[in-house]
């Protein structure tokens, strides 16, 4: 369990943390929009390590890939500055906010208006996400967490991870995208609390940082994020994948913010009772917006 002694994070830091999300998530969403097409066009993965980690490559050095990996690391920045000054329980939903802002950038660059229907969508998602956020109202907990308390929630999430993949790699599954998109998700929400931990090793200097566990098991579960994110690309519908990516990525993290961290939700029958139905919307809106940008991205 976290330690108790960690101040409150006060409310301007909570607005930074806000902002900075925000500005991380439309990095995210600008950068999807050169990434999917990369990933959609490129050879896919199998074959042996060797034809894979030659499909990686390839994938890395197209220029579009490349632009897109630039907004990748804005927003990269942004996340791990906002995640050092709010809980994970604001930051991580407000990254579902990028898929808006792909939307309208790749409505932007091919010339399209954006569909009525997406427009209800997105106001569906971002009142959901503002109602949950003002329910919830997350309460920073601490900015360090136990080694052990950190090994169980990633040995559990790594059992997760290998049993969907196990599913996800049979013949009989139907829907494999949305498999492999919940298990990108599922590492992403992991990432994020690696994140806060490398962030809170930034206040004590670089070297503090360098010489500590979480900046290097960032790095390990970063490059499996990408290895999944990619397979769950080119595993079917880019609705399935990116919607559940999208929507499991928050859920996850926020679990591990309230178990890890000690951060604080209002959690009476009520409020939970309205949380879940602002969640269960921000889920469908999402899915529905990624069905959308598959459409036009299959045009």
């Amino acid at each position: 369990m976290a330690d108790s002694d960690c101040a409150q994070t006060p409310v301007n830091g909570i607005w930074v943390a806000v902002l900075a999300a925000c500005f991380g998530s439309a990095c995210f969403g600008i950068a999807s929009v050169w990434q999917h097409r990369v990933a959609d066009d490129a050879p896919r993965f199998g074959g042996g390590i060797r034809n894979n980690l030659g499909v990686a490559f390839g994938i890395v050095r197209s220029p579009k890939w490349i632009a897109g990996g630039l907004f990748d690391v804005l927003g990269f920045s942004a996340h791990v500055f906002a995640l050092g000054h709010g809980p994970i329980a604001i930051v991580q939903p407000i990254l579902v906010t990028g898929l808006l802002v792909a939307i309208v950038a790749a409505s932007v660059v091919e010339r399209r208006s954006v569909a009525p229907l997406d427009l209800f969508w997105a106001l569906s998602l971002i009142i959901a996400l503002s109602g949950f956020l003002l329910i919830a109202q997350p309460a920073a907990g601490t900015s360090s967490v136990s080694g052990m308390g950190s090994l169980v929630a990633g040995a559990i999430l790594a059992v997760v991870v290998c049993a969907g993949i196990v599913v996800a790699r049979n013949h009989w599954t139907m829907r494999p995208a949305l498999i492999w998109g919940a298990i990108t998700g599922v590492i992403y929400g992991y990432c994020a609390a690696l994140m806060k931990l490398t962030a809170a090793s930034l206040a004590n200097g670089v070297l503090s940082t360098v010489f500590s566990w979480p900046l290097y098991a960032l790095i390990i579960c970063g490059a499996i994020g990408f290895y999944c994110n990619q397979l769950a690309f080119q595993a079917g519908k880019l609705s399935m994948s990116l919607g559940a990516i999208t929507a499991v990525d928050p859920l996850v993290a926020v679990a591990l913010g309230i178990v890890l961290f000690d951060e604080r939700i209002h959690a009476d029958p009520v409020r939970v009772g309205a949380e879940l139905v602002a969640a269960a919307v921000m889920v469908v809106a999402t899915m529905q917006l990624a069905g959308s940008k598959a459409k036009r991205e299959a045009v």
